[in-house]
């Protein structure tokens, strides 16, 4: 998804996730390298390359990176992608809460039918 997103916007773009100590990649390739922590969006310092990093204001702690050769298209470009980072993590989010409430579902329906096959043979 990522790389169309990449093609889209003419730059490539990662998702970072900051795990209480530093970035972590969390979609994309991985560079080989941890930006560092930014208070606000702007230009990062990476080994190669300029990039820009942008924070998604849900969910929080995630951080969309755009690098490339062209610097000047960096910040449009990681603002352009923030938004549909940030829908695609949170459809992620809503997906996984499905997923765990259709488990639980399936457990209940388990133990009726467990439940039912006990009393039947008494």
């Amino acid at each position: 998804m990522l790389d169309g997103l990449s093609a889209l916007v003419g730059v490539t773009v990662r998702v970072w996730r900051y795990d209480g100590r530093g970035l972590r990649p969390a979609a994309g390739a991985d560079p080989g390298y941890a930006p560092p922590i930014p208070r606000r969006a702007g230009p990062v310092p990476v080994p190669v390359g300029s990039s820009w990093l942008q924070p998604l204001s849900q969910p929080e702690g995630f951080w969309v990176e755009a690098c490339g050769p062209d610097a000047g298209r960096l910040e449009a470009a990681a603002r352009d992608a923030a938004p549909l980072v940030a829908m695609l993590l949170e459809a992620e989010r809503q997906r996984g809460l499905l997923a765990e409430e259709l488990t639980a579902r399936y457990e209940e329906i388990d133990l009726l039918y467990a439940i039912s096959e006990i009393l039947g043979q008494t």
